[in-house]
């Protein structure tokens, strides 16, 4: 069986974590992108018609992407 989980290591304190899963209720395959930071978690979910596509992701997310989505969420914690 394929992989459903995979932690990226951003820097001694940030990870982000990529998940597969399947709704049942929609028929749908879902790749969950989460990271928690200060007192929040961010978490986006992309669906797909397909297993594959959405193990596609897990496997193949970069360090780069994880860095840039771990950014991206700092911006929430520092807006007035």
């Amino acid at each position: 069986m394929a992989k459903f989980a995979r932690v990226i290591d951003i820097d001694e304190e940030n990870q982000v974590l990529l998940m597969y899963s399947y709704n049942t209720n929609e028929d749908k395959h879902e790749t969950h992108i989460i990271t928690d930071m200060d007192n929040m978690q961010l978490k986006i979910t992309l669906t797909f018609n397909t297993e594959e596509n959405a193990l596609n992701v897990v496997n193949t997310f970069s360090h780069e992407q994880a860095v840039k989505f771990n950014q991206d969420a700092l911006k929430f914690t520092t807006q007035d």
